[in-house]
Formats: C-alpha cells, sequence, structure tokens
C-alpha cells in the first residue's frame, strides 16, 4: 500500500489569543507539526486572502527555534534579512505565529479565518472573533 507524502503533512493549531495593541489587533497562536514529515508554512491566509496581498492591512511573524521569519511588504523574510520561500517546520517542532492586522480595516466582533499554508498545499485552519 503506497501513502501520499501529502497524508502525512499534519499541523495542530491552538486557540488564537487576541489583543489590541497600538492600534493593531494581535493574535496569536501556535502550530505544532505532528505529522510524519518535516514541512514548510508557505504562507498564511486571513479570510481566504494571502497575507503576502494584505499589505498595510497585516503582516505577521513566524517563530521556529529562535528564528524568525516575517512576512510584510508582500514578501516573506528569513532570519538573515533576506527573501525565503516558506518557514521550516520539522516534525515535532513548534512555531508561534504572531499576526498584526489594521484595526482600521478589522473592528470588534469580526472573525478572521486563518489557514496555514504548507509546502503540500495542505490548508489547517482555524477562526479568533476580534475582541
Amino acid at each position: 500500500m503506497a501513502t501520499s507524502p501529502l497524508a502525512a503533512e499534519k499541523l495542530k493549531l491552538t486557540l488564537p489569543e487576541v489583543g489590541l495593541e497600538d492600534g493593531e489587533w494581535v493574535v496569536r497562536f501556535e502550530v505544532v507539526n505532528v505529522g510524519r514529515v518535516n514541512t514548510f508554512i508557505t504562507d498564511l491566509w486571513l479570510n481566504d486572502e494571502s497575507i503576502s496581498k494584505l499589505e498595510g492591512e497585516a503582516r505577521a511573524e513566524v517563530t521556529v527555534g529562535g528564528d524568525t521569519y516575517v512576512w510584510e511588504g508582500g514578501s516573506l523574510v528569513g532570519p538573515e534579512g533576506s527573501e525565503v520561500s516558506g518557514v521550516p517546520l520539522p516534525v515535532g517542532e513548534e512555531a508561534l505565529v504572531k499576526i498584526y492586522v489594521s484595526a482600521e480595516r478589522y473592528g470588534p466582533g469580526q472573525t478572521l479565518t486563518i489557514a496555514v499554508i504548507t509546502a503540500g498545499n495542505q490548508a489547517f485552519k482555524v477562526s479568533v472573533t476580534l475582541s
């Protein structure tokens, strides 16, 4: 019996925490690779739109093993300051995700559906209501 590598990709997301800081909503949650293969986080979607397309309205930081990767200005920048295509997430590793969204565009009571997209084009989703 053959298995697909995509079937081995599995992430566990914790329930997000949200707070308002300096005119931005800050959403925090953890992602753990509980699958059988190492993977990369290649994108984050907010309400079905890539964070790379939300310049000026949203940005994100993902920290894995002390290294922080930043989505801002339409690209993903690694810890060395150069553009990268994904955030490495080895089996068993945990990532801390912080998403900053504009309080001018997103208001209290609005629900954000966040999808963590992997190299295998899998989407792992979590929702949070801004309050």
